[in-house]
Formats: C-alpha cells, sequence, structure tokens
C-alpha cells in the first residue's frame, strides 16, 4: 500500500489559521474531502458524491458546499485544491518521504485547553445544599410519594450529608433520568444514578490535565513523545477524545460553563489533534445542540 494511501501531512496550526470560518460539521467534511483527494488526487464535481464522501446526507452537503468549495477549483470535470493551503503545502511530493513529527501545540490551543479545564475544574466542585435542593426537586415533582415543604428539606439535608461530594457537573439530566420517579431517591439510589457522570467528568478532568502538564514537553519534542509514561498518555488521550459518549458529555459541560464558546473550541481542537481523522466528522457533529439532544434523546 502506498504512503499517500496510509498518511497525509497536515499542519495543524496552518490547517487552523486557514479553517477559522468553518463551524464543526464543515471541518469533518472538509478533512474527509482532503484525504480523499490526496489519495485520488482529485474529486468528483458532483454533490452527491462529494455529500458520500463528506458522510453527511445531501441536504446537510447543500448547506455547507459553496463554503467547502471556495478551497477548490473545476478542472476537467474534476475539483482540484486552487491555491494550496498553507496546511498542505508540503505537497504530494511528501508521499515518499517520512511522515513529519507532528507539530507543536500553538499558544492559542494551549489557552483554549487551560481555559477548558478552568470550566471542568468549576464542575468538578461539590453541589451546595441550595443546588441540590433544586436538583432534588425535579424528583420530588415526579414521585409517587413526594415530599411536603419542611420534609423536602429535611430529606434534602440527610441525602447532602451522605453524597455532598458528589461534584456539580454530575447534577444533569441524565443523572435525573436514572434516578427514576418511582419513589424519592435515597442517597444509595443517587450516588448510582450520579456515577456514570462523575466518572464521565473526572475522565475529562485527567485528560484535560494532562494535555495542559505535557504542553511544555511537547512542544519541546516537537510533538513527539518518549518513554513508556508518554506511550501510555497518548493512548488514554487518542482513547479519550475518540469516545462519543465522553465527547457528547464533555460537550453538555462546555455550554453550561460561562466560557462555552471557548470550551467548546478547545474541545474541537483536542478532537482533531488526538482522534482518528476519520472519526472527526463524526465526533464533531456531537458538538451541536441538536446531536446532543439526539444522544439523549436514544
Amino acid at each position: 500500500m502506498s504512503k499517500a494511501a496510509t498518511w497525509m501531512p497536515l499542519y495543524i496550526g496552518d490547517y487552523l489559521a486557514d479553517t477559522m470560518h468553518l463551524t464543526g460539521p464543515q471541518h469533518g467534511a472538509y478533512l474527509l474531502l482532503l484525504m480523499h483527494s490526496w489519495r485520488a488526487g482529485a474529486l468528483p464535481d458532483d454533490d452527491v458524491q462529494l455529500a458520500a464522501i463528506a458522510r453527511t446526507d445531501l441536504a446537510a452537503w447543500r448547506d455547507m458546499a459553496a463554503t467547502i468549495r471556495a478551497f477548490f477549483a473545476g478542472k476537467d470535470g474534476r475539483l482540484v485544491q486552487g491555491r494550496p493551503p498553507q496546511h498542505r503545502r508540503s505537497g504530494r511530493a511528501c508521499s515518499s518521504a517520512q511522515p513529519p513529527v507532528p507539530p507543536a501545540i500553538t499558544a492559542d490551543e494551549r489557552a483554549q485547553t487551560a481555559a477548558a479545564l478552568a470550566a471542568v475544574e468549576r464542575m468538578m466542585r461539590p453541589a451546595t445544599l441550595g443546588e441540590w435542593a433544586v436538583f432534588l426537586a425535579q424528583s420530588n415533582a415526579a414521585a409517587c410519594n413526594p415530599q411536603g415543604s419542611e420534609d423536602f428539606g429535611i430529606k434534602v439535608r440527610a441525602i447532602v450529608s451522605k453524597v455532598g461530594d458528589t461534584p456539580i457537573g454530575a447534577l444533569t439530566m441524565d443523572t435525573h433520568r436514572r434516578i427514576g420517579g418511582d419513589f424519592f431517591p435515597g442517597p444509595e439510589t443517587i450516588r448510582k444514578a450520579a456515577e456514570p457522570s462523575v466518572r464521565r467528568l473526572r475522565a475529562t478532568h485527567a485528560a484535560l490535565v494532562m494535555m495542559v502538564r505535557d504542553t511544555t514537553a511537547l512542544q519541546q519534542a516537537g510533538g513527539a513523545a518518549e518513554g513508556e509514561d508518554a506511550a501510555r498518555l497518548e493512548a488514554e488521550k487518542r482513547r479519550h477524545f475518540s469516545d462519543p459518549e465522553r465527547i457528547r458529555e464533555a460537550a453538555h459541560r462546555a455550554r453550561m460553563s460561562r466560557r462555552g464558546p471557548a470550551a467548546l473550541a478547545a474541545l474541537a481542537a483536542s478532537i482533531r489533534h488526538w482522534a482518528p481523522e476519520p472519526d472527526h466528522a463524526a465526533l464533531l457533529s456531537l458538538l451541536e445542540p441538536e446531536r446532543e439532544a439526539e444522544g439523549a434523546a436514544a
């Protein structure tokens, strides 16, 4: 198999500079088209085929077609890259060379990752008594045996004394759905219902901590990892940012934070950096609110 079929040079900093105007789905479509063009030499000048290559439906493709087509020019019934973007500056001649060392993470990406980490850390703090009362009021209203106001206050304080270490970020609609509505929940029911959200929150936090902690080392090494610990770290990052459930949960938390756009941008940059390129479109689409709602409904 030729190297053109197994890898493609992508200068991440330059790519981001060329594509600042793209949405998440547009990034995914453009990257898939780039990969197809790299392997085949050109693209078909046909919307149906382009939508299939971009792994999207025809209506969604037509909404973004003008934006994506601007990167290409028509030639002999095919689409080729018009002005070679900087992120493809080495050209097809690179296909006979060794894959380049990944570029260092940019200052903007570091800032976005730090902002995302700060947002997640705010979600890691224990919920207050008032926040628990607001959350449990949903269960009280839905329960077959709702508590009166005095009993409700007593019950909330009793629950907080048992599960008061639960992060505020775990008091989500997913947790509420797992609690169920037959009876007013007890501490163990709440802890069990919150555990999946707690695990995802801690995993997201751990991954962001690793990214922030290792940015300097990655830059000094030109993006190359060394040693058993670095290899394990790389594997964890790739696994974390390739997990749709973790991405969906992280996107939900990013929207809830004060720095929602910055946190989402950092999450998108992490997906592009760590997840396999063929999965980018699907993973980036999970950052859209409507896709999150679809996942919750499922």
